[in-house]
């Protein structure tokens, strides 16, 4: 199986596919296609209508442009340049960088191969036809030369003018799809979307780290004159509860916000910050309250929604709640119309939870008229007794929850809470979210009475409790037989020491009220996530690692042999004779990495290896900053590459099964790592490894990238590239999900879907933006469908991508025989074992010279490099 070579922007530009991960980010330097917020300006040179016209038909020809909009195609022509090429004259040359794109327009020019040595003409080139796209989308060696045959002209276009105006207009573009695609704004027509996308400000807020408060975009009293939406980044919503405990919430693209308070010109009721895991800001689109009111009839079942999730934030029942929390409840209230004078709670009783919108009610003689008030919110804790108010002369508006939608309401509710305690139990530390939300689905609701002993002191303790609603006491009985009061539970959580040893009780807990706790024994906490003494174990086990590998010095690791030399450095094999342990050594050249201004891309993959802990990853042991190179040592795994595994089969596949194993590993990996806010970038065969006992290691992180919104450059290895990243449109985490589904059909089928290795990279791109593929009719039904979902065009139809988000591709039904908890658990079998493995032996040193790393004079080069 031959590879194809890697796309590499950010740092490294190889040649072949596959050579083993680890120095896959050392070959040659290559341009940057990130994103500027600079003023969007590219040069315009005069032409002809002909030349104009002719220029447009190669563009639309050509497989980078076809997605473009006829008015992207007009700019990018006119920012194109000529040139007169004499006869005989070579204007690209084969194996040569270039950054320029070509089109015919007078002469002839011939395409030259050298092939075994001898120049062998492929084609010949005519007016209309063009060459050199993939100049335009990265640094790469020219594939041929092109040798001018008479006097001709060309016209060229620069990867610099190329990606200034494809990044503006993809964010134009993008502009766009979020108010399209936005649940808010799906009753509008195309022509009031129209409108209301070119009356859209658009404004950056700048962010601070994590932990801090961003820009300020919303503050709590002040007046809102337009409403907002999410346009890139994340927003941080600030209510507070009883006046005085704050719950924050985060919005993410595609939300929007200060609607109530534009359209009802109400002043703001809370804070609204920017903040995100990036320095390039939050975007946020501005809609004028004046171009909103033509359309806000129509909106008018949006805006009610955006009223409830408003005032449902500021209410302590609803706090363990996200924002999708919030809206989930939206469908689940009617809004009812109230007339004057009318007592909707006339015994002082209700099932019912009710929310003031607009009007007046009055109690006692207290007139309220503040939106937002909900009565019956503690129906939810079986208490069913309310205020008996009375509407005021013009009436009043609520949105109601019906009796019958309670159990719904309280179940989601319930489940938040229970997530949010369970991730505060330190005994629970090493479990992952989705061992957390298995957890919480495992235990069960009891309702007890008050005065009811839950716990007996002395008792063998056996079940863990969450308690929901209601209040316990806390006794001890002390030796003299006196019982003291330790303390009163109102939350939280009692009774987890169960599930790790048998031990009595050491405390009595009894019910000062009515109330619920949810409660799991320990047989079946184990059936489900296994002995939480074993899971403790193993964090222990890490902290353990952890703490030995800050210990490791550089002295104390001795170079084996080479695996890798790139342009910035070589990656060796090191062996630690404390640990008695390999590891890998990617040691790089400070001084290439300036000159070659790779400083932020490499300070932002050492920071992000530091967030990066997964069984199944690849995991970074230390770094080291040593004069004049940088070293990352990481993991190193003796099983061996999965593509060469691959390549060994009898068939050049896995079976189902096998490959479904492998899959479900990768899964898991980038559920951790998208957890995070980061995006893999680089997956394939290549880059996983097998561990000895044959579990998948991913490994290079060096196109990984932490994110919250839209990212522009083009990296990835053609077979694998997502459409959306070749059309330089902006992409998300969903191109991970776009390259597991090539994988998936490369591991079941042995050639990727999109071209074979006789075919160009530009025809595999071209198949890929068509979305040109085969699956056949041998594989089994369940594969193919999920192939299918995976490798849609439509980043946010592809499977992982809804609201469960990856979820959705775990229950997928090709999974459904896959134990994920088990899995990372290292308790399933793999279907391979590696029986070859190479073990560490002396003759693995090689005597080679390391005199031009340990002689460098020490290079000083600002302060990148102080987090290695």
């Amino acid at each position: 199986m031959a590879r194809r070579g890697d796309t590499k922007v950010e740092f490294a530009a190889s040649t072949t596919r596959g050579g083993g991960g680890l120095l896959q980010r050392m070959s040659s330097t290559a341009g940057s296609t990130q994103r500027t917020r600079s003023a969007h300006a590219t040069r315009v040179v005069a032409k002809s209508s002909l030349t104009k016209n002719l220029l447009e038909r190669a563009l639309n020809n050509s497989f980078l442009f076809k997605s473009l909009k006829a008015n992207v195609i007009s700019q990018i022509v006119a920012s194109m340049f000529e040139v007169k090429v004499p006869a005989g004259r070579t204007i690209i040359h084969e194996g040569e960088d270039g950054d320029n794109f070509y089109v015919v327009t007078a002469g002839k020019f011939d395409c030259i191969k050298e092939i075994k040595g001898q120049p062998v003409k492929l084609l010949e080139m005519l007016p209309g036809m063009c060459f050199g796209e993939l100049a335009l989308l990265y640094n790469t060696a020219r594939a041929a030369s092109i040798c001018a045959t008479t006097d001709s002209t060309v016209w060229a276009l620069d990867r610099e003018s190329f990606n200034m105006t494809v990044v503006y207009h993809s964010e134009e573009t993008r502009a766009a799809q979020i108010l399209r695609s936005s649940q808010f704004f799906s009753s509008l027509n195309e022509h009031e979307l129209t409108v209301l996308i070119h009356q859209t400000e658009r404004k950056i807020y700048k962010t601070t780290p994590p932990g801090e408060q961003g820009e300020i975009i919303l503050e709590k009293g002040k007046s809102c004159e337009c409403l907002r939406i999410l346009m890139e980044g994340e927003v941080t919503v600030t209510h507070l509860i009883n006046k005085t405990e704050p719950v924050s919430r985060t919005l993410g693209p595609g939300q929007v916000f200060g609607v109530v308070e534009a359209v009802r010109n109400q002043t703001v009721d809370a804070n609204v910050y920017a903040t995100g895991k990036t320095s390039s800001g939050t975007t946020v689109l501005k809609v004028p309250k004046q171009v909103f009111e033509d359309v806000k009839g129509k909106l008018s079942k949006q805006i009610m929604d955006a009223a409830i999730v408003q005032y449902l934030a500021r209410s302590p029942i609803t706090k363990a709640l996200n924002q999708e929390g919030l809206l989930s409840l939206c469908p689940l209230f009617v809004r009812e119309k109230l007339r004057p004078y009318f007592q909707p709670f006339p015994n002082g009783m209700t099932k019912e939870i009710s929310i003031l919108d607009e009007g007046s009610v009055s109690y006692k003689g207290k007139t309220l008229s503040t939106p937002g008030k909900i009565f019956g919110e503690e129906v939810l804790n079986g208490q069913y007794r309310v205020p008996c108010i009375t509407t005021g002369e013009n009436g009043a508006s609520m949105f109601v929850l019906k009796a019958e939608k309670m159990n719904e309401v309280r179940n989601q509710i319930e489940k938040s809470k229970m997530l949010a305690t369970l991730k505060t139990v330190q005994l629970f530390i090493s479990l992952s979210q989705s061992e957390l939300e298995a957890l919480a689905d495992a235990m069960q609701a009891y309702d007890f009475r008050r005065d009811e002993i839950l716990i007996k002191q002395g008792d063998p303790g056996d079940n863990f409790y969450i308690l929901c609603f209601g209040e316990l006491v806390v006794l001890k009985t002390q030796d003299d037989g006196r019982v003291d009061e330790l303390m009163r539970l109102k939350e939280g959580c009692f009774g987890e020491r169960a599930l790790l040893e048998n031990k009595p009780r050491a405390a009595t807990i009894k019910a000062v009220t009515n109330g619920r706790v949810y409660t799991i024994a320990k047989e079946a906490f184990e059936e489900h996530l296994g002995s939480l003494s074993e899971l403790m174990a193993l964090y222990t086990q890490e902290v353990e690692r952890q703490q030995m590998n800050e210990k490791i010095q550089f002295n104390d690791l001795q170079a084996m042999k080479t695996i890798g030399v790139g342009s910035f450095g070589r990656v060796r094999l090191v062996y630690h004779s404390l640990t008695n342990e390999i590891y890998g050594m990617k040691s790089l050249s400070k001084k290439l990495i300036v000159r070659y201004r790779q400083e932020n891309h490499m300070r932002n993959e050492r920071l992000l290896l530091n967030k990066i802990s997964h069984p199944f990853c690849s995991r970074l042991i230390k770094s080291f900053n040593q004069g004049s190179h940088v070293h990352l040592v990481t993991e190193y795994s003796l099983g061996g590459e999965l593509f060469h595994l691959l390549d060994r089969q009898e068939d050049g596949h896995f079976e189902e099964s096998q490959a479904k194993f492998y899959a479900a590993c990768v899964i898991l990996v980038l559920e951790h790592l998208h957890s995070k806010g980061i995006i893999y970038r680089d997956l394939k065969p290549e880059n996983l490894m097998l561990d000895t006992e044959g579990y998948i290691k991913v490994i290079d992180f060096g196109f990984s990238k932490e994110i919250d919104g839209y990212t522009y450059t083009v990296c990835g290895t053609p077979d694998y590239i997502a459409p959306e990243i070749i059309t330089m449109q902006g992409h998300t985490k969903a191109v991970d999900y776009w390259s597991l589904g090539v994988l998936i059909y490369e591991m079941i089928l042995g050639v990727p879907p999109f071209g074979t290795t006789n075919e160009s990279e530009q025809q595999v791109y071209n198949n890929i933006l068509d979305n040109n593929y085969h699956i056949p009719e041998d594989i089994s039904a369940d594969a193919a469908d999920l192939i299918s979902r995976l490798l849609l065009n439509d980043p946010n139809r592809r499977l992982g991508m809804q609201r469960k988000g990856i979820r959705d591709v775990k229950e997928h039904s090709w999974f459904r025989d896959i134990d994920f908890i088990k899995l990372e658990r290292k308790k399933v079998t793999p279907p391979y074992r590696p029986q070859n493995f190479e073990e560490f032996d002396a003759s693995y040193f090689d005597r080679y010279d390391d005199a031009e790393d340990s002689s460098a004079a020490p290079f000083t080069s600002g302060t990148w490099d102080d987090c290695f």
